[in-house]
């Protein structure tokens, strides 16, 4: 199931998006999602409603790193 692995607002926020930048990790803005999510806690399940929302951005992030086109395994 998928799940919060990082949250923060502000400052921690930013840097969570620099570390995800400095690894090549692909971003993708989604306010609503974001709204939706920002009551859960670290390793907080996402709740079945965001799967759709969820699954686009996964699609679009994967494409994004060439993970779909090659082939390559998608979740570690």
């Amino acid at each position: 199931m998928p799940q919060i692995v990082a949250t923060g607002r502000g400052a921690v926020a930013r840097r969570i998006l620099e570390l995800a930048r400095a690894h090549g990790i692909a971003i993708r803005e989604n306010a609503d999602l974001a709204e939706m999510l920002r009551v859960l806690a670290v390793d907080e399940q996402i709740p079945a409603a965001a799967f759709s929302i969820v699954a686009e951005i996964l699609f679009h992030v994967l494409q994004a790193d060439g993970r779909l086109a090659a082939g390559k395994e998608l979740m570690p």
